[in-house]
């Protein structure tokens, strides 16, 4: 696989502080040349099922050959490895607590490895920012070798599934943790996941599982929700259901911030229902 050169960054880190742009620094000392490219640093801190969820959806619409490191590392410092993947022609480089399940959950071959800051020749390790120290550098070896891929950065580890955990997320609402997934009283179910920066309430219900015909409705709570095509669909203010440009299932407002308005968030439970 030949690299291309790009690197995506999805982390927690915000923009407040100097965190994402050292980490960029500690990419270009190593790779000059990259391009990379901000997912977005506004993933809620220590949201691990939130930063898996917009990886597995992002990464396929880079280039074959894209490196998308992750950083949403809690345990950061702690017994939790490092690790480095390649899946459906992609890499990836980020901690060992859950973040690439989804990603690993795509069908086909997989590869993946522990990095060893050693094979990187690096001599110092901060216990706090493996971001810059290690991840950072990882991914600018694998964007800029055209002389090997993951074996530069340590020992396989195979199956990639039997290592790579995945923890509860750190957003959960009303005992509901993670995914809900399967019947409940003969409707799909799911989950809320993340909360986007309009209000808009998406859920890990891929399109592929909803109705394909017939009358259907979306609850949360007590509240049903009409399904609708567009936003445009909505009267103002109207909360309904719709499948996002993502492909899975979301709960939106016209004009306005569903989340706010069901008060509703990550956790918490959708099903779909005949009707």
């Amino acid at each position: 696989m030949t690299p291309s050169g790009i690197v995506t960054l999805l982390t927690d880190f915000g923009l407040t502080d100097p965190y994402v742009g050292v980490m960029k620094g500690a990419i270009l000392a190593r790779f000059r040349q990259a391009t990379l490219v901000d997912l977005t640093h506004d993933i809620p801190p220590q949201d691990i099922a939130g930063a898996g969820f917009w990886i597995e959806r992002s990464y396929r619409w880079f280039p074959e050959g894209t490196v998308h490191l992750v950083v949403v590392d809690p345990g950061v410092g702690g017994g939790r490895e490092a690790l480095a993947l390649e899946v459906d022609k992609h890499l990836f480089v980020g901690p060992d607590n859950g973040v690439f399940t989804a990603v690993l959950g795509h069908p086909g071959p997989k590869r993946a490895h522990r990095i060893e800051a050693e094979r990187l020749g690096i001599e110092r390790l901060s216990a706090t920012f493996h971001g810059r120290d290690l991840f950072g550098p990882a991914a600018a070896v694998l964007a800029g070798s055209s002389a090997g891929g993951l074996e530069l950065l340590g020992p396989s580890r195979e199956p990639p599934a039997a290592f790579v955990r995945e923890e509860a997320p750190a957003s959960t609402r009303d005992g509901v943790h993670g995914r809900i997934h399967g019947s409940i009283h003969g409707s799909t179910s799911g989950s809320v996941v993340v909360t986007d920066h309009f209000g808009n309430l998406i859920t890990d219900i891929p399109s592929a599982e909803l109705p394909a015909e017939g009358p259907w409705r979306v609850r949360l709570g007590s509240r049903s929700l009409a399904v609708v095509r567009t936003y445009a669909d909505a009267e103002p203010g109207q909360c309904v259901a719709l499948i996002g440009s993502f492909g899975t299932l979301e709960l939106a407002a016209r004009n306005a911030s569903a989340a706010e308005l069901l008060g509703a968030g990550p956790g918490d439970l959708v099903s779909i229902e005949a009707g």
